[in-house]
């Protein structure tokens, strides 16, 4: 397990063992490629992504959430760091880049809305619907 992990996982164990319940954020650099031309230049800090979403599963008390800073942090992604920090905002999954912050969402459909047809994928998708025809 690497370093910054297993000092994750025993912090986790020992604010547990304490009966500390404040809300773990966790911070790393260069683990999630955001926008074109990003790069990953610590693709080893992914791995706390994995266990931060896990984590965020099972205990939604003790979890705060994921934020990936860019590769030279400036005042204005330690101001975007600030404001994720205290918003009171559980769950996130950030990236703070060229002084935005910016995240994954899932919005709900409007029904009322025609469907796009002219939709076509590139890279992985992810289909879901169960074993119906579809699966």
């Amino acid at each position: 397990m690497p370093a910054g992990l297993a000092a994750t996982v025993g912090l986790i164990q020992a604010l547990e063992d304490r009966g500390i319940d404040a809300p773990l954020w966790c911070l790393t650099q260069g683990a999630v490629d955001v926008v074109p031309g990003d790069g990953l230049d610590h693709p080893g800090q992914a791995l706390l992504w994995g266990f931060g979403r896990t984590l965020a599963l099972e205990r939604p008390d003790r979890w705060g959430g994921l934020v990936d800073l860019p590769a030279t942090p400036d005042d204005a992604s330690t101001a975007g760091l600030m404001r994720l920090l205290g918003d009171g905002g559980t769950g996130e999954q950030a990236a703070l880049r060229d002084g935005a912050v910016l995240g994954g969402r899932l919005v709900r459909a409007d029904p009322d809305q025609a469907p796009r047809r002219n939709w076509r994928p590139s890279g992985s998708v992810l289909v879901t619907g169960g074993l119906t025809g579809l699966g």
